[in-house]
């Protein structure tokens, strides 16, 4: 006989359970889905065989500002940089927050 009612509701949520381990990626933010989403190779080599990418030329640029920044905040450089003076309002507060 066919059953005409239901056991439990469509939309009950139902526990998730961890895995014992999430393989040999460790974290994962958005970019790196994004990446893998494009090449999982790509991912394979970067983020498991650890074979650094190479950088361009906005990526270096990039991440020396993110440098400075961290340096000024946490007291490091005492001079505020100037790659960072459209935001010397907030460096300053953040700064003051930090120390």
């Amino acid at each position: 006989m066919i059953e005409l009612t239901q056991t439990e509701r469509p939309d009950a949520q139902k526990p998730l359970s961890k895995p014992e381990a999430f393989g040999p990626v460790a974290a994962w933010s958005y970019s790196a889905l994004k990446v893998f989403e494009e090449c999982p190779y790509r991912t394979y080599i970067s983020r498991v065989k650890k074979i650094p990418e190479p950088s361009s030329p906005a990526a270096d640029r990039g991440s020396q500002i993110h440098d400075e920044a961290e340096k000024y905040v946490d007291g490091r450089i005492e001079d505020f940089p100037d790659s960072l003076s459209k935001f010397e309002k907030q460096f300053a507060e953040l700064r003051a927050g930090y120390l």
